[in-house]
C-alpha cells in the first residue's frame, strides 16, 4: 500500500491520543497526513542495510572485491565496492550503523569507516583493497590511520570511546609477530590497539552470525579487538561462551 486512506490514519489518532503518544504516519509516499519511508529513515541516519550482508553473493563478492577485482556483476571500482561491502559486513555483525567515510568523502582526509560496537565504542576502520601477497603494512602506511584516531579521540569526548583501529584487506603480508609489533607500537603513540582481519575473516563472521543474529549484541568485541592479526578461533571462542553464560528468554 502506497497510502494510508483518510479512515485509517484517524483510527491511528485516536489510538495514539488514547495512549498520549506522539503520533507519526510513515507510509511508501509522502502526504499531507505522513512521511515516506524513505524520508522518515533518513531523518534516522539512513536505514541500517543489514541483508546486504545477508545476500548469498555477498561472501564471495567481498573475497574478490578485496584482492582489487570487481565481483561479478558489480560496476565501479573494485576499491570501492570492498569498501561498502566491508561496511555492510560490519553493520551486520555488530548491529549498529557504520558510518562511510573514505572513498564517499573524496578529497578529505578521513578514514574510511566508523563503525560503533554493542559495547558503544568506536572502531576507526580502513578497507584495503590488494592483490598479489596482500596489503603490505608498515608504519608509514599506518600515519594517516594514526591522524584519523587521534581526531576521533578528540571528536568523541564526551560521547563515545574510541577503544582501536581496524583494517581489513585480502590478507596481509606480514606474520603475526611483526603486526603485533606493528599494534603496539600503534598502541604507544594512540594509547589504542590496531587489528587487522583478513576479508575471509570478516566472510566467516557474518556467516557464523548469520543463524544466529540473537546473538550479536552479546559478543564482547573489546577481548577481540585487541590489536595484532584476528583469527576467526578467537572469535569462536568468543562466540561459543556467548551461546553458553547468555541467558535464554
Amino acid at each position: 500500500m502506497e497510502e494510508l486512506t483518510t479512515d485509517e490514519i484517524e483510527d491511528v489518532k485516536r489510538s495514539a491520543q488514547a495512549l498520549r503518544s506522539v503520533l507519526v504516519v510513515v507510509s511508501g509516499i509522502s502526504t499531507d497526513d505522513s512521511v515516506s519511508w524513505d524520508d522518515f529513515t533518513e531523518a534516522l541516519g539512513g536505514a541500517v542495510p543489514s541483508w546486504q550482508a545477508l545476500s548469498p553473493e555477498y561472501e564471495d563478492a567481498l573475497i574478490v572485491a578485496a584482492k582489487n577485482e570487481r565481483p561479478a556483476g558489480e560496476t565501479g571500482e573494485a576499491w570501492l565496492i570492498f569498501e561498502d561491502l566491508v561496511g555492510y559486513g560490519l553493520e551486520y555483525v555488530f548491529g549498529r550503523r557504520v558510518r562511510r567515510l573514505g572513498g564517499r568523502k573524496r578529497g578529505r582526509t578521513v578514514s574510511d569507516m566508523q563503525a560503533q560496537t554493542p559495547q558503544a565504542q568506536i572502531e576507526v576502520v580502513d578497507a584495503k583493497a590488494a592483490g598479489g601477497d596482500g596489503f603490505d603494512v608498515t608504519w608509514p602506511a599506518l600515519r594517516a590511520l594514526v591522524e584519523y584516531v587521534e581526531r576521533q579521540k578528540v571528536r568523541q569526548q564526551g560521547r563515545l570511546v574510541v577503544s582501536g583501529a581496524l583494517i581489513l584487506s585480502s590478507k596481509f603480508q606480514q606474520d603475526d609477530n611483526r603486526l603485533q609489533s606493528l599494534s603496539n607500537q600503534f598502541l604507544g603513540v594512540t594509547h589504542v590497539p590496531v587489528s587487522f582481519m583478513d576479508a575471509e575473516v570478516l566472510a566467516r563472521i557474518v556467516s557464523l552470525l548469520r543463524d544466529r543474529p540473537d546473538i550479536r549484541n552479546a559478543i564482547r568485541w573489546d577481548s577481540i579487538l585487541t590489536g595484532g592479526r584476528i583469527r576467526i578461533e578467537s572469535f569462536m571462542r568468543e562466540l561459543t561462551a556467548a551461546e553458553t553464560e547468555r541467558v535464554s528468554s
